[in-house]
């Protein structure tokens, strides 16, 4: 059979033995590298590390560019973090006939373009409020397929099988071998975690 260990900077995350791992309210403390090592009576594989760079949800900060009287400009001073769409912008005070539009770039406000300066006029001050990003979502990670060595004899016939019970097994390669070792790839969440070879009259 197949078990499973995954790790975080390197280090054993306790419990963690399934072919996922579910991280919730992902935030900057979850920031770094996962890998997952695959273990059988032959030996172990560990993966290629996923890098995760989350950071935490952060409101997006702006101030007004005046001029004449009229709100001319928007002026980013904090992009945030964790956008997944454009927030709503809205212009408070006495600059509230004004309108705006955001862009996202990457989770970041990026520009604020004014859309309508407004039909007022004597703007001296106003406060730019911008929606905050949504909560982050649960994230899962997770093993999309493994590599299976075999050794069997050059030129017999075999069937690969996989089972995630031991009771019912499901054909997955039918092969005359072309060398004493091969390697093939499967996905995991479709074959199981148990594999069986069979040699064929």
């Amino acid at each position: 059979p197949l078990s499973y260990q995954w790790l975080f900077n390197g280090s054993v995350i306790q419990g963690q033995t399934n072919d996922f791992y579910v991280i919730d309210n992902v935030n900057i403390n979850n920031d770094g590298e996962y890998k997952v090592e695959v273990r059988n009576s032959e030996g172990t594989a560990t993966s290629r590390a996923i890098k995760l760079a989350a950071g935490s949800p952060r409101r997006a900060k702006a101030i007004p560019q005046i001029v004449n009287g009229f709100i001319v400009g928007i002026n980013i001073t904090d992009g945030g973090w964790g956008y997944t769409n454009a927030p709503k912008v809205q212009i408070l005070g006495l600059g509230a006939g004004a309108t705006a539009k955001a862009t996202v770039v990457n989770g970041q406000v990026t520009q604020i373009t004014v859309v309508s300066a407004g039909s007022g006029f004597g703007v001296t001050s106003t406060q730019i409020l911008i929606e905050p990003p949504p909560k982050v979502p649960t994230l899962t990670i997770a093993v999309q397929s493994v590599n299976i060595t075999f050794s069997v004899w050059q030129g017999k016939h075999y069937a690969i099988e996989s089972s995630t019970d031991l009771k019912a097994w499901t054909l997955q390669l039918d092969l005359i071998a072309e060398a004493d070792v091969f390697v093939r790839e499967f996905e995991a969440t479709a074959t199981g975690q148990y594999f069986r070879i069979r040699e064929l009259p």
